[in-house]
């Protein structure tokens, strides 16, 4: 331009990529690079696109500074220019032939030649997309014929293969040879810069979920940041759960404001692209109705857009095609979901893909439909596929009974409820429940009995079970008083079997409840013990066996009958009865067999609940035994399993079993953050019936928690009050929970020893019942409390002696350190010393490092060496990928870098830097590099972990 020729640059890239702040800053008089040009802009709109001359007036109207006779001078042309437009429009409504037109674009032409003569002209249109026809033949017009003048127009563009203009015939990129600047999306780099500047520091993490959700451009990536900063976040706290949930938001609210401004052709064709998932342009353009040539347009339009990106398979995010289909209203949507299914059974795609646009329907319309839907739900079944299973069978029922049946629909809500007894047992018990209300038949309602009590012993949702199943049991009796049959009595026995393993151990306030399992278990006390021939006696072999076990009554007796239950095969109610059954009779390795089976089980089919359920159940078996690390191994997985389920809210047993594994793990409060976050922590234990497995674990870490910020008092009221729910709902085996031996140790603190002398005898008596080196050993610990201080070094022995035939290593670390302690109160260093260093080293082996740091303590109060760790107790946490990972995470190596590093995914990397994160309890890698040398550094110290918690803290389970 300066060297007196005409430039024309053509700036392109999609919405939101920074073309008008670019121009902005660029042709800025303050700051900018113009020098002393005349510069005139313009900003295209649509709604002024069909305006003669628009943009042309917007650039002539431009306001120059006031002060200097070139402005002066420049006001003047710009003026004759807008009374030139006048002209025009005065002409307008007789229709201007082509002389007045030519005539206009001279006198515009002269008049952009008399500016050019003072100064360089330099004409800004931004969005010229949008410029109305008659602007740009006029911009064409002058660029033909100023080739020698210094003349600059910048024009920014969304995406070149977009037609300028209703009708316009040619491209600005057919003027002359442009300047073609292309702006793209902000790389990796571009993205933490950004994020660094309006987040400060953050972990790599973040910065690519940052980047992957606004996929580079800016004004989403901003837009985004907004939403983190308009939170009141601590940029600390920010993680890229966070990042994808507001970043869905931040996408949907942009497609939602784009939507409305584009023409209704395009906007139809959206709704086609966002209900079939993909942008062929056949298959769109067949349900929308356009032609084939229009919907390629339409794509391109969407495209530019930024509602399609070729990064994504199918082509449009799905927080975008949340807002495509919301602007549809519910009949539309209908119609076209109908249309769609229709469309792709006609061209003969696979039933799956017809199925997902008919669950999408109130219910199937047409007879087709319900088939397509069954055919489609036996694919998914064949595929492993039982989420989206469920989905399509949920259609069906109401239909089948319509045109096949009321038995026809019964079988399909069994068949939909065996489903959903994999993915939600709650939600299947509701359509087991239902189909058993309006059956009538004895025989089926003793097979859905049968099914219903096999989901409820998976579900045990509490007391909400109870009551239907005493009702089903009272149904089927009436039934078989009035129509005898061995369906109906086999049925009969495995529901009241089950009402007693699914009951027991219930937390409810429900006397109505209470009673069921009470007259129930009742009942099956005075049974005789049957044969076990028949699957219902072999299921009530195993609810005597359970029910045995938590009254305490013999752990030889009790281990027959779980063995006679047994006999028959595998039974997917084992884990639930004989399982917790032989847990409590330290039968270590058949309950690890039931443990590991159904593990296999429940993968085979894809039953996460069951899954999830079963590793929480060997966690704790393993934590028993004494192998802290493998066990947190099998709760991580389960929580992983739980944090993308339905029923996330309808468990408690991880959460219970990682607070116990990370106290004794010497995190407590690593423990009670976690359950802070799930509402766990302080609920009101008084609100109704829990449901899952593990309330009473949850409020036995309550209470130790209560105990440790310093309120003894209300601590040991939770434990003697979980005593007593645990006694209410039939459990009396001290081996079932601890809460005994800690209630006895407070109690002896707050001076109430005729208490504490009372609850022990009471557990002694139950632990003689049961009669196993666990119990026995335990309860021997208790009594030491309550004795004469010159007899407690003699009841202590005896506890060592008996718990050494225990399996489990904790309990024996505990009666170490209990008689390593009361040997250094009489004065007996060196035995203490000796005691208390086999308690260090037992508690290091197997990953209880809270109690090796409270032995650790005393033995060195002992005048004793703190025994090295033989390995790494950061490795003993992580697993070793997770540790080389971590590693090089500290080191400060991005994700990709490690992946390329480990030759391994990048998505691998980012899996075990979560559970990195989680088990040694880090928000970032900041914290991760800080926390990972500390634990390398007490290693080769050899010295006692401390992690900054209070030592009683260290010594709740000693």
């Amino acid at each position: 331009m300066r060297a007196g020729r005409c430039r024309l640059l053509l700036v392109h890239g999609q919405a939101g990529v920074g073309k008008s702040a670019l121009l902005g800053k660029a042709f800025d008089r303050r700051d900018g690079v113009i020098g002393d040009a005349t510069v005139l802009r313009a900003v295209c709109r649509e709604p002024e696109s069909g305006t003669a001359y628009g943009v042309v007036r917007q650039l002539f109207g431009t306001r120059e500074d006031e002060g200097t006779e070139n402005r002066r001078w420049t006001r003047d042309c710009l003026g004759t220019a807008l009374g030139v437009l006048d002209g025009y429009a005065a002409t307008r409504p007789g229709d201007p032939g082509a002389a007045q037109e030519y005539a206009t674009l001279r006198a515009l032409h002269r008049i952009a030649g008399r500016l050019m003569s003072h100064r360089p002209l330099v004409l800004v249109l931004d969005d010229a997309h949008w410029a109305d026809e008659a602007s740009l033949r006029w911009l064409r017009f002058l660029i033909h014929r100023s080739g020698r003048c210094p003349l600059l127009v910048v024009m920014s563009l969304r995406d070149p293969s977009v037609r300028l203009g209703a009708e316009q015939p040619v491209s600005p990129t057919n003027w002359a040879e442009p300047t073609v600047l292309r702006l793209r999306p902000l790389d990796d780099a571009g993205v933490a810069a950004v994020v660094r500047d309006r987040l400060g520091s953050q972990s790599a993490l973040i910065v690519q979920t940052c980047g992957r959700t606004s996929g580079g451009n800016p004004r989403l990536l901003h837009a985004l940041l907004d939403s983190l900063t308009a939170a009141d976040r601590e940029p600390s706290s920010v993680t890229p759960e966070t990042v994808e949930e507001l970043g869905a938001e931040a996408v949907r609210a942009l497609a939602a404001s784009r939507l409305p401004s584009l023409p209704h052709r395009v906007r139809t064709v959206a709704a086609a692209v966002a209900v079939l998932d993909e942008t062929r342009p056949e298959a769109v353009g067949d349900l929308a109705r356009v032609p084939a040539s229009q919907t390629r347009a339409a794509l391109r339009t969407l495209r530019e857009q930024g509602l399609l990106t070729r990064a994504e398979p199918a082509g449009m995010r799905a927080a975008v095609r949340r807002a495509v289909l919301d602007e549809l209203p519910p009949e539309a949507a209908r119609r076209l979901r109908t249309r769609a299914a229709r469309v792709l059974s006609e061209a003969g795609e696979p039933v799956r893909r017809v199925a997902d646009q008919l669950v999408h329907l109130p219910w199937p319309e047409e007879p087709w439909m319900a088939d397509a839907l069954l055919d489609a739900s036996d694919e998914a079944l064949r595929q492993g596929d039982l989420r989206s299973a469920a989905g399509y069978l949920r259609q069906v029922p109401n239909t089948a009974a319509e045109e096949k049946g009321e038995t026809e629909r019964d079988m399909l809500q069994v068949t939909l409820a065996s489903v959903l007894a994999c993915l939600d047992p709650l939600a299947a018990l509701v359509e087991l429940r239902t189909v058993l209300d309006r059956t009538s038949d004895a025989r089926a309602r003793a097979r859905i009995a049968a099914r219903f009590s096999e989901v409820a012993l998976a579900a045990q949702g509490g007391a909400r079970e109870v009551p239907a199943l005493g009702e089903a049991v009272d149904r089927l009796d009436d039934v078989m008083a009035a129509e005898p049959s061995a369906d109906a009595t086999e049925g009969a026995d495995l529901l009241r079997s089950t009402l007693v393993i699914a009951g027991i151990g219930t937390e409810t306030r429900s006397p109505g409840a209470r009673a069921l399992v009470r007259n129930a278990a009742a009942g099956l006390r005075e049974a005789a013990t049957p044969a076990g021939h028949t699957p219902a006696e072999r299921r009530t072999l195993a609810a005597q066996a359970l029910l045995a076990a938590f009254e305490s009554r013999s752990a030889p007796h009790t281990v027959d009958i779980a063995e006679r239950a047994q006999a028959g095969g595998w039974a997917d109610w084992l884990p639930y009865s004989v399982g917790p059954a032989l847990f409590m009779a330290d039968e270590i390795d058949p309950v690890m067999r039931i443990w590991d089976q159904a593990l296999e089980e429940s993968r085979a089919r894809g039953d996460d609940w069951t899954h999830h359920e079963v590793l929480c159940l060997r966690a704790w078996t393993l934590y028993e035994l004494g192998a802290v690390d493998a066990a947190m191994s099998d709760v991580r997985h389960a929580l992983d399993i739980t944090e993308q389920a339905p029923w996330r809210q309808a468990t408690l047993l991880p959460f219970a079993v990682e607070a116990a594994l990370l106290t004794v793990a010497g995190r407590p409060e690593a423990a009670d953050a976690r359950l802070a976050r799930e509402g766990l922590l302080t609920a009101d234990e008084g609100g109704g019936d829990r449901t899952g497995r593990g309330w009473s674990l949850l409020r036995l870490h309550r209470a130790l928690a209560q105990g440790r910020r310093g309120d003894q008092d209300a601590a040991l009221e939770q434990l003697l009050r979980l005593g007593d729910d645990l006694r209410t709902s039939g459990i009396d085996n001290p081996v079932f929970s601890p809460w005994w031996s800690h209630a006895v140790h407070l109690l002896v603190r707050r001076d109430r020893v005729a208490e504490a002398r009372e609850l022990v005898e009471e557990t002694a008596e139950s632990a003689r019942r049961w009669g196993t080196p666990r119990a026995i050993g335990q309860s021997l610990l208790a009594v030491s409390t309550v004795v004469d201080r010159d007899r407690a070094v003699e009841v202590l022995s005896e506890a060592v002696d008996v718990l050494a035939e225990a399996p489990g290593r904790l309990c024996r670390i505990r009666a170490d350190y209990l008689l390593g302690r009361a040997l250094l109160r009489e004065g007996d260093e060196r035995a203490a010393r000796k005691r208390l260093h086999r308690a260090v080293g037992a508690a290091i082996r197997c990953g209880a490092r809270g109690a090796g740091e409270a032995a650790s303590r005393l033995l060195l109060t002992a005048g004793g060496r703190v025994p090295r760790p033989t390995g790494d107790l950061a490795s003993g946490l992580l697993t070793r990928s997770e540790l080389h990972v971590a590693d090089l995470a500290a080191a400060g190596l991005s994700n990709q870098q490690i992946a390329e590093a480990l030759f391994v995914a990048t998505r691998t990397v980012e899996t075990h830097l979560t559970q990195t994160y989680r088990k040694l309890g880090v928000r970032n890698r900041k914290e991760l590099a800080e926390q990972l040398p500390l634990w390398r550094r007490r290693d080769r110290r050899g010295g006692p972990v401390d992690t900054g918690a209070p030592h009683t803290a260290q010594a709740d389970h000693l």
